[in-house]
């Protein structure tokens, strides 16, 4: 009976410690401006990449580790590439969020050509 309620105890435990991992796709993209990408559950650290849409195996950028749960960067694909962000957690977990298409911004010149 000890076993038991210990068991089930550890079990949520767990559970409230570790939640599914998601990542929220940004409101908008624009050339050679900023977006905060967030993300929610998973375990740190988390490794961040951008891929082109319809291809989450192909990364168009590597964004690198990241310890928390959001991230500042700065849009430098060209305007009309459709991407989406991939978040991997530390245990392996994967979220990929919806595709987006870059918008025009003011300037051009951070962009990789």
């Amino acid at each position: 009976m000890k076993a038991i309620f210990f068991a089930s105890a550890f079990a949520t435990l767990i559970s409230s410690a570790y939640s599914a991992l998601t990542i929220n796709t940004p409101a908008s993209l624009v050339e050679c401006e900023p977006v905060s990408i967030t993300w929610d559950g998973g375990i740190g650290p988390f490794d961040l990449s951008v891929f082109p849409a319809g291809s989450p195996n192909t990364i168009v950028e590597n964004l690198g580790e990241v310890n928390g749960n959001s991230f500042t960067w700065l849009v430098n694909l060209p305007a009309g590439q459709p991407v989406g962000f991939s978040v991997v957690d530390s245990t392996g977990a994967v979220a990929e969020s919806a595709s987006e298409v870059i918008q025009s911004g003011s300037s051009t010149a951070c962009a990789a050509k």
